[in-house]
């Protein structure tokens, strides 16, 4: 995982899903056996295999690349890509 500075800067993260919450559209990554969570707001691109997909399509082992944002502590996604 890199990390820079949390003044709006795009970060990066690579794991594995753990959890995926479609009604509260957050997502769990493993990242080095951590658990990290990452809101997942309306703007926010998911791809599989390239492919643009909805949420649900994601799964659970799946090897994840997110760029996000940290805003109030928490992590925002902007583009998370599977495959």
């Amino acid at each position: 995982m890199r990390v820079a500075g949390v003044d709006g800067t795009l970060l990066e993260a690579t794991g594995v899903i753990e959890r995926i919450d479609v009604p509260a559209r957050e997502l769990t990554l493993s990242i080095n056996g951590a658990p990290q969570v990452f809101g997942l707001p309306p703007g926010c691109t998911l791809s599989l295999h390239g492919e643009r997909v909805k949420l649900r399509l994601l799964q659970a082992d799946d090897r994840a690349h997110v760029l996000y944002t940290c805003e109030d502590g928490s992590r925002v996604a902007h583009t998370v890509r599977v495959g």
